[in-house]
């Protein structure tokens, strides 16, 4: 049985605003554990974290004050008004709707409950979990969705990260590899999110099914079920964008000072995994968005990237081609759904590579020209973008496969895996083409 670690974050949370039992804390056996009316310190932590409860945390405690509906807006304001500066757009005209959303969070005590401990405990999962609002809110408006619907929107986005406060704090910072015990635990933070919201009285069903999507691709490559594009709400694909676009800023766009329009070049690279009305929406907010696309490298610096982007993809098409064959070469090993999944993610993969023209002959030729112009640099510079995106979904790719070749005997199988690992390897990373930057922290 894995360990609840949100009694150590309410232990936590007591030094500042008092945590208490708000009725009796029994575990499973109807064991008595913590009586109505006790503080949640370090010491009753550690005690409710050994057993397995009858009831959610959540519902069997109290605090004194926590974040009200007011400080939710005046956050979402401040937050817009930061990423201004690295040209997001300002909340004008989305401002009406989110206070009404957010003024409506006062039925919801449990969800200002759990906002007010990841508030303190995790702040910058708050912080994500705001920015996911903003970007999910101006999606639904692009795709005309009905006020129920913008509504499940707002509080999937708000809570759909909300379990990770379950897990243990310092695996959900971890930076790195991550063993696939450890990715398998992380995973489970969409059944206890959705577990959460659906405990919440009068929280529309529209919102749980979203929270429990919003790792879901309509390749069936996602989890906790590889659901496919049939089976998935759009309200729950609106999350699962807005949640890989504020990463994709967070992580690998924002440190070394893009701005917010420049996900696009990386959006374009994950058209596959997600419905195309939702992508399109996305795409053409950050189209629309009147600031100007940035670079990060000087003209010179860019121009050094031609033969560094030219190696990049003979290394990412050899390994592409070694891979598909190799699905194909597995078909008799793996489990028929294994199979299924893979084979539809290489399809589509295989779509956005030629769509997007980046394993094209034009792009070789373009590279090798070695381009000067304003106009090609920033465009060569996107490029960058997109092959670092396409070697993150490669990566992917291999751990979804390892996972399935791992639990077969062919020992073909695994020895081919390995090679193709020690290939991978050898893929550049993002931070070798951006060595001569120091990256920034967020504004």
């Amino acid at each position: 049985m894995s360990k609840d670690y949100y009694a150590a974050h309410l232990a936590k949370v007591n030094e500042t605003r008092t945590v208490i039992a708000s009725e009796n804390i029994t575990n499973d056996q109807g064991m008595l554990i913590v009586r109505k009316g006790t503080p949640i310190s370090p010491e009753i932590a550690q005690k409710i974290i050994r057993f397995k409860l009858l009831n959610p945390l959540e519902c069997s405690v109290k605090l004194e004050s926590s974040i009200g509906a007011k400080d939710i807006f005046r956050h979402l304001c401040q937050l817009s008004e930061k990423y201004q500066a690295r040209g997001a757009l300002p909340l004008t005209d989305l401002e009406p709707a989110l206070n009404a959303f957010c003024h409506d969070l006062s039925k919801y005590p449990l969800i200002l409950q759990k906002l007010t401990v990841m508030a303190e405990r995790l702040p910058a999962l708050y912080q994500d979990a705001l920015i996911s609002v903003i970007v999910g809110i101006r999606i639904a408006r692009k795709l005309k969705m009905d006020e129920r619907s913008t509504k499940a929107v707002f509080l999937a986005a708000l809570m759909h990260d909300a379990g990770l406060l379950n897990i243990d704090p310092n695996l959900v910072k971890k930076k790195g590899v991550l063993t696939d015990t450890e990715w398998k635990t992380l995973q489970g933070h969409v059944a206890i999110s959705k577990l959460f919201l659906s405990l919440v009285p009068g929280v529309d069903k529209l919102a749980v099914k979203a929270v429990l999507e919003h790792h879901e691709r309509i390749d069936g490559t996602g989890y906790p079920v590889g659901k496919v594009r049939g089976q998935l709400s759009r309200e729950g694909q609106v999350i699962a964008i807005a949640d890989t676009a504020s990463a994709i800023f967070r992580e690998r766009l924002q440190p070394y000072g893009y701005g917010v329009k420049d996900c696009v070049p990386v959006l374009q690279i994950i058209a596959h995994a997600f419905r195309s009305d939702v992508h399109e929406a996305i795409m053409s907010s950050l189209v629309d968005n009147p600031s100007s696309p940035r670079r990060a490298l000087g003209d010179q610096e860019v121009v050094q990237q031609a033969g560094f982007l030219l190696a990049a993809q003979k290394i990412y098409i050899h390994w592409f081609e070694l891979m598909s064959a190799f699905i194909k070469q597995c078909a008799g090993s793996s489990s028929p759904e294994d199979n299924q999944q893979m084979a539809t993610m290489v399809a589509s993969m295989n779509k956005t590579i030629q769509s997007s023209g980046i394993f094209s002959a034009e792009l070789t030729s373009w590279l090798k020209s070695k381009p000067r112009k304003s106009r090609e640099l920033q465009e060569l510079e996107y490029t960058g973008l997109m092959y670092d995106e396409l070697g993150y979904q490669f990566k992917q790719l291999y751990r979804m496969l390892r996972r399935s070749v791992q639990q077969t005997d062919d020992a073909w199988a695994h020895q081919r895996l390995e090679e193709l690992y020690t290939l991978l390897e050898t893929f550049p990373s993002p931070d070798a083409r951006f060595q001569s930057l120091q990256k920034t922290k967020a504004p």
